[in-house]
């Protein structure tokens, strides 16, 4: 796959972003905002810890975010735009009524939310700037920016992913984006670890002897 900035790059499709308004969303993100028990009752739910939760929360829905725009635009500052998809997890997740299948995105989502926050906590950009890729304007997946990276987490270290991450932003960040995967989801299963790429296997076993 071509590097960022290549029309190949946009079509991994790792990022997350809404670009449209979805107004049920974000009554639904506004009153999970003026929430103060669900943090507890979602941990509670999924045996998630209370602290990797609220990080969750604070990152997809409270926080404002540093917004890269096209290329020499001034980004914007500003909270997420609302997914109902994201909303209605959240919900399920504090009523204790996920799916089995429900249950795997949201811990996708909430490990996706926490390498992301970690990481911009270091200083990382959440996105990577706009460009224009055939007449729209795309994100490219340079797999160096926070949201990039914390799609490399949640999708299991994959080693076609792992191996985009330039050499020296891999050498900063990767043992803080599998220990904080740990931190959300767990011990980690001999089988899932031979699917993860062997620099993070290798990174997890130093963690946490498995």
């Amino acid at each position: 796959m071509a590097g960022a900035g290549g029309a190949e790059a946009v079509l991994e499709n790792i990022p997350r972003e809404v670009h449209e308004i979805d107004a049920a969303a974000e009554r639904a993100y506004d009153a999970i905002r003026e929430a103060s028990d669900d943090v507890a009752a979602i941990s509670r739910n999924t045996g998630i810890p209370f602290d990797i939760i609220k990080v969750a929360k604070r990152n997809l829905f409270i926080d404002e975010h540093v917004i890269a725009r096209g290329v020499g635009q001034e980004p914007a500052v500003a909270r997420f735009a609302a997914n109902m998809e994201w909303a209605d997890l959240w919900r399920k997740a504090e009523n204790g009524t996920l799916t089995d299948g429900e249950r795997r995105g949201f811990t996708g989502l909430v490990t996706h939310e926490n390498v992301e926050a970690n990481l911009l906590d270091r200083g990382l950009p959440l996105y990577e700037e706009e460009r224009l890729v055939d007449g729209t304007w795309m994100r490219p997946f340079g797999a160096r920016t926070a949201h990039d990276l914390a799609g490399i987490a949640e999708r299991g270290f994959a080693p076609r992913l792992v191996e985009q991450i330039p050499s020296e932003i891999r050498r900063d960040v990767l043992q803080e984006m599998v220990a904080t995967f740990a931190a959300v989801n767990g011990r980690v299963d001999p089988e899932q670890l031979s699917s993860w790429h062997p620099e993070a296997a290798r990174i997890y076993q130093q963690l946490y002897g498995n």
